[in-house]
């Protein structure tokens, strides 16, 4: 039997994260009696117009009161739900208001999940997995098993290995990179320091004052990119330079580059070339929000965090073509966070629904 929504589901909800995006209109549920009937391109006009908490709860309920009926045709509900990405970019800034910047995302999640429904998807789907729990961060393949982090107590796991290896909790992981030693770097947006971690259970943590997004290897030695944006040498903590960005949310390291995404800035992307140690910002778009990025058959690849696509870049960073759909059901992307190479294939991660869809390159 589908569950049944109320209003108090939605309007006025507590903004928790784990909870907060758990309902797209594509779902299998009912409505309660007392569901508000509203006009939607009403409903829609106004929250482009004036956009606030009330707004945008009066717009996911319009939303999910839509069912299996279309889009109304008199109000350009993609220029919206991009205003919506957008919005939820502006109140990251410091000054920003974490009620109406949930709103924004829900609103843009839920008018993804509509706009995409009706669409076939369009990208060569080879595989796809679930990690039960959801909520999972970054996944990382090795020569035995994987490792993941994600939102449990103890939130980093080797898995798939022959022999079984304890989970530890590392501060509040947002990603994870190869060392050159063998050990991964779990690095965080959210907790001061980071930690390497050699798969057989041991970690060694770095305390930092500030949290440290990526560490990676660079000429023998490991340098260290903080929420901030500063790159300093791990050994001595020496200032090397610092990329022209607000707050460091994710990063990578990709051949001589360092890509970093500040969410609060939507379609720009900082980079730092290592080989001269010199930083400069690029435009992004039609990417809004980078989550991750990675180089593979001579293009690179950019999640969007708002969007659920796959968008390919050639190597002077020129938009080529983008691929995959925004959703929960199977091969759809909700909230794509991290995208590996992994034996010729792209393998990407949704963190919401914990979905790892393998496609081929495209």
């Amino acid at each position: 039997m589908a569950p049944v929504l109320h209003p108090s589901d939605v309007a006025g909800a507590e903004n928790d994260t784990f909870r907060f995006y758990n309902v797209l209109p594509s779902d299998d549920y009912e409505l309660a009696a007392d569901w508000p009937r509203a006009d939607l391109c009403t409903v829609g006009r106004a929250a482009a117009r004036s956009a606030s908490v009330e707004s945008l709860d009066a717009l996911a309920l319009a939303l999910l009161a839509l069912r299996d009926e279309r889009l109304p045709g008199d109000l350009d509900w993609a220029a919206l739900a991009d205003a919506c990405a957008e919005g939820y970019s502006r109140q990251l800034r410091p000054d920003g208001s974490r009620p109406l910047r949930m709103g924004f995302a829900r609103a843009n999640f839920m008018l993804r999940d509509v706009l995409d429904r009706g669409l076939g998807n369009d990208g060569d789907i080879l595989d796809e997995r679930r990690f039960e729990q959801g909520f999972v961060w970054d996944w990382l393949p090795l020569a035995e098993g994987e490792v993941i982090a994600d939102s449990r107590h103890e939130n980093i796991h080797h898995l798939g290995c022959r022999r079984p290896r304890p989970s530890v909790r590392l501060g509040l992981p947002t990603q994870i990179d190869p060392l050159s030693d063998g050990r991964v770097a779990v690095g965080s947006c959210y907790s001061d320091g980071w930690h390497a971690w050699d798969t057989d259970g041991t970690p060694e943590s770095f305390a930092r004052a500030r949290p440290v997004v990526l560490a990676f290897d660079h000429d023998g030695e490991i340098l260290e990119l903080d929420v901030d944006g500063v790159i300093r040498r791990g050994g001595d903590g020496q200032v090397l330079v610092r990329l022209p960005i607000q707050a460091v949310w994710c990063a990578r390291r990709v051949g001589d580059m360092v890509f970093a995404s500040d969410w609060g800035d939507a379609g720009t992307l900082a980079l730092c070339d290592l080989r001269k140690m010199i930083c400069h910002r690029i435009s992004s778009r039609p990417v809004l929000l980078t989550n991750d990025i990675c180089w593979h058959h001579d293009q690179y690849y950019v999640l969007d965090k708002m969007q659920g696509r796959v968008f390919a870049f050639d190597e002077n960073f020129s938009f080529r073509q983008s691929r995959m759909r925004f959703g929960k059901s199977a091969g759809r992307l909700y909230d794509p966070i991290s995208i590996r190479p992994h034996l010729d294939n792209l393998h990407v991660l949704s963190w919401i629904t914990g979905s790892l869809v393998t496609i081929r390159p495209f």
